[in-house]
């Protein structure tokens, strides 16, 4: 093995712990197919973003909206009777005490953007679900509101519930930095994005389709990124076994 690529395996090992990087070696790696394979999840994860970012925001926005709309007040979330069971409750609570700490204004586009991604998906649970014909609750009454472009055939509370959840495990393995390249649905749930995407704004989906990245990446493996690392190795100061003096190390 290269000395250079000795000594950046050794640099990034104590950088991240080699528990982490453990997570990437399989039977029979070398050390730059260790490395190669972080590189590739770290694409993975950067690639995922823009499209993740785009459904967030447009989800918590689509669907304030529409419950908004339906109660007639912007801050449906503080109504009576309440809309939202406990565990909501406190979420609003906790984005309120949020804004005060900052010394922000407790307006409802603030508590909306403030509001996580768990918040938004928790009411598709069962219980937002109408019982009966008086029951106000927020689905189905309100799918083709948040939903627009959903196709009826499929435009039930079960399947955004569905998923949503799986949407969310993708969005919190890349945004907690968890290994991505081993989910062999990886590209189904990229698939899920924008399909929620689409069901909201077309358009939105249009725009995200200009800048997603995720199938070029996904589709170039890990051989990209053994090319990729030649390059580090090339461009960072590891060829001599000598960064951690170059970079100021006892």
């Amino acid at each position: 093995m290269p000395q250079s690529q000795q000594n950046l395996f050794a640099a990034l090992s104590r950088a991240y712990s080699p528990e982490r990087l453990g997570a990437y070696r399989r039977s029979g790696d070398d050390d730059a197919g260790v490395l190669s394979r972080y590189l590739w999840n770290t694409l993975l994860g950067e690639a995922l973003y823009p499209a993740l970012q785009s459904l967030e925001v447009a989800l918590r926005n689509s669907v304030h909206t529409a419950i908004a709309h339906a109660y007639g007040r912007a801050d449906w979330y503080a109504g009576t009777p309440a809309i939202l069971q406990p565990r909501q409750q406190d979420m609003v609570a906790d984005a309120k005490k949020t804004l005060t700490a900052a010394r922000k204004p407790i307006t409802p586009g603030r508590v909306v953007a403030e509001l996580p991604f768990g918040f938004w998906t928790s009411l598709f649970n069962v219980y937002y679900e109408t019982k009966g014909t008086s029951d106000p609750r927020l689905w189905p009454r309100l799918l083709s509101w948040a939903f627009p472009h959903m196709p009826r055939r499929i435009r039930t509370r079960r399947t955004v519930s569905r998923t949503l959840n799986d949407v969310r495990h993708l969005r919190n393995r890349v945004f907690h930095h968890e290994p991505l390249w081993n989910n062999v649905r990886l590209r189904q749930q990229h698939g899920e994005v924008l399909d929620i995407i689409r069901w909201i704004s077309p358009d939105l989906h249009e725009a995200v389709g200009l800048i997603d990245r995720f199938p070029i990446v996904y589709a170039g493996g890990i051989g990209q990124c053994r090319t990729l690392l030649a390059r580090i190795i090339t461009a960072y100061p590891y060829q001599n076994g000598n960064a951690g003096q170059q970079h100021g190390t006892p």
